[in-house]
C-alpha cells in the first residue's frame, strides 16, 4: 500500500508515492517562514513545505501547505485510520 502526495498549482502538479512500510513518525510540525529560503517563498503559491511531516528512510518530507494546526491534526487522524502507521 502506498501513501500518495500530490502538489498542485492551478490544478496541475506531480504526484509522489511512498511505500507505507517505510513511512514513520507522521506528525504536525509548523515550519517557520524564512524569507531568505527560496522554497519558503514558493509556499505562498502552495508549492513545497507544509505542516504535515513524515520520515521516509533517512529523509523528512513535508506536505499540507496552508493548513492550520487543528486541520492538520484532523488529517493526521484520518491518514492513520486509513494506513495504520
Amino acid at each position: 500500500m502506498n501513501l500518495t502526495i500530490k502538489r498542485e498549482l492551478f490544478g496541475r502538479g506531480p504526484e509522489k508515492e511512498y511505500e507505507t512500510a517505510h513511512v514513520s513518525n507522521l506528525r504536525v510540525s509548523p515550519q517557520p517562514f524564512n524569507p531568505f529560503n527560496f522554497s519558503a517563498s514558493l509556499q505562498f503559491w502552495g508549492v513545497g513545505g507544509g505542516v504535515l511531516v513524515f520520515d521516509y528512510g533517512s529523509r523528512t518530507y513535508r506536505f499540507g501547505n496552508g493548513l492550520d494546526e487543528a486541520e492538520a491534526n484532523q488529517i493526521i487522524g484520518k491518514i492513520r485510520e486509513q494506513y495504520r502507521f
